[in-house]
């Protein structure tokens, strides 16, 4: 379970309502608007500037200021950035958040939508190592961000079966 503030998530990414925190009128207002805990939320886009943010809660659009959106923990559920994956998952890749030169590059690296790899090593704001197939590579952080992947499966639980 990764739970993170509201404005951190990444375009497409969908999470749960966790808790809404701040000022009691600022609460108030999130509640008012359906930011209450359990509610399903999705991030759709944000302005150039990255302020304000988009998102899609209980079958409408909500656009709040980033300020407030960090007053709101949020459990990602779907797809995640690689950049948050913990060491030693086997995830495969869900979309991949960038231009055609950006995806191309991906590509070159063997990293499809769909194609399973695992994660060897994640420094907390570095990079990112990873084996794809027999081959290793190393992602930079902001590369890692716009990889979004789904947690296959983790080898240590393979072990803890036999």
């Amino acid at each position: 379970m990764i739970i993170r503030n509201l404005s951190e998530l990444f375009p497409s990414q969908h999470g749960i309502v966790r808790r809404v925190g701040g000022k009691r009128i600022l609460r108030q207002r999130m509640m008012d608007m359906g930011l209450v805990s359990g509610a399903e939320i999705v991030f759709i886009r944000c302005a150039p500037l990255g302020d304000p943010i988009e998102f899609s809660v209980r079958g409408y659009r909500l656009s709040l200021r980033k300020e407030d959106a960090k007053n709101i923990l949020v459990e990602l559920t779907g797809a995640i950035p690689l950049c948050l994956v913990p060491p030693g998952e086997v995830v495969a890749v869900a979309h991949i958040h960038g231009g055609f030169h950006f995806k191309q590059r991906v590509e070159r690296m063997g990293l499809d939508v769909g194609n399973k790899f695992t994660l060897l090593k994640s420094i907390r704001g570095g990079p990112v190592i990873i084996e794809v197939g027999e081959k290793r590579f190393q992602v930079g952080h902001g590369m890692a961000r716009k990889i979004l992947v789904n947690i296959s499966h983790s080898p240590s639980m393979d072990n803890q079966g036999k």
